[in-house]
């Protein structure tokens, strides 16, 4: 399991995320040609807005950038496979 501790990126991947809730963690199935590819728990702190919060990036990385008006943790947990 790989861990990052800055902003992730995603590569004209499309998404959605299988939890709402406003705090807590957050999975997002990330695909490339309609196949999963990895999916992306985010663990945030207090309230947020993800809609719209996600950007593509020509990048070579399966990942995403997320953000917030509030604080929350950089634990970006990327599960290959």
């Amino acid at each position: 399991m790989k861990i990052y501790d800055a902003n992730l990126q995603l590569d004209n991947c499309g998404y959605y995320y299988t939890d709402s809730s406003v705090t807590g963690n957050i999975i997002f199935n990330v695909y490339m040609d309609y196949t999963v590819i990895d999916n992306i728990i985010i663990k945030l702190l207090g309230n947020y807005d993800i809609s719209s919060k996600i950007k593509n990036k020509t990048d070579d990385k399966y990942a995403a950038t997320i953000y917030s008006n509030q604080f929350f943790e950089k634990e970006y947990k990327i599960l290959n496979g």
